[in-house]
């Protein structure tokens, strides 16, 4: 596996409860599989470091701005697996892939290969009613980017998203086992069309599931080197069919052509 850079911060805060979890997980992770690693709080990096390194973004969003702008400067791959960074800044040229992996969990990643089509087929059911519910450790500060990238697809609104910051409620109500609490990731996808309900439920106990992913993700990118851009990490692993692919590029531009027509006023 590459080298990594991993940016983050492991330490406590104010009220001494402990922060960079992920950070933390992941230099454990490297240090149990012999992966070279840095750890570092943000840019610029230290100057001797293997070229071939892929640089693993799980901090805040206050250091992302010139972390990327390092890793475009040093042509370095950037994963960005930190729930609180929705996009990279607008109008940069691109040096350097950038791979946007809010959730680097398996089974997520291909449950959002599948969640659009259910929910463009779902939509041509009327009425359609749906509920999105989302529950994470007390101590999480971060916005619920899986929880928003479902309601998305099924056009629901952010703050219709039910969210749970109760580790009592986790254990009693949802079954999360004690030794989780402190990090565990609960999703609910409740839909009602055409006199069905359907659930669909997922869980995340403990993080190390997202190193499992984070792995996959670095064999792809070594299988397949990207070109500067910004790519879905879920594409990545589960890569479209080929006449997806054509479909969503007509898409595109079809799109395109209609922003255009309009700002025209044609």
């Amino acid at each position: 596996m590459k080298p990594l850079i991993i940016v983050g911060r492991i330490g406590t805060n104010e009220a001494s409860v402990l922060k960079g979890a992920m950070a933390k997980m992941l230099v454990e992770q490297c240090e149990k599989n012999g992966i070279p690693y840095l750890l570092v709080e943000g840019a610029p990096f230290p100057q001797h470091f293997d070229p071939n390194t892929v640089v693993v973004y799980v901090s805040s969003a206050e250091r992302f701005q010139s972390v990327f702008e390092e890793c475009q400067k040093l042509r370095l791959p950037l994963i960005v697996a930190s729930s609180g960074i929705k996009s990279v800044p607008e109008g940069v040229t691109l040096m350097a892939p950038v791979i946007m992996a809010p959730n680097l969990a398996l089974l997520i990643l291909a449950l959002f290969n599948v969640l659009p089509r259910l929910a463009q087929l779902a939509k041509i059911i009327q009425p359609m009613e749906v509920g999105v519910i989302e529950a994470h450790q007390a101590t999480k500060t971060s916005p619920a980017i899986t929880a928003q990238k479902i309601a998305e697809m099924f056009g629901v609104p952010d703050n219709q998203i039910v969210h749970i910051r109760d580790d009592e409620m986790a254990e009693h109500e949802l079954g999360i086992p004690l030794e989780h609490l402190g990090g565990f990731g609960a999703h609910f996808l409740n839909v009602s069309a055409g006199g069905v309900d359907a659930r669909i439920q997922f869980r995340t106990l403990g993080r190390v599931c997202y190193f499992n992913g984070l792995q996959v993700v670095l064999e792809a990118i070594e299988k397949n080197p990207l070109k500067p851009g910004v790519y879905e990490a879920h594409k990545l692993v589960f890569p479209p069919h080929p006449l997806q692919v054509e479909i969503d590029r007509l898409k595109e531009e079809l799109e395109r052509t209609r922003a255009y027509a309009a700002d025209r006023g044609m």
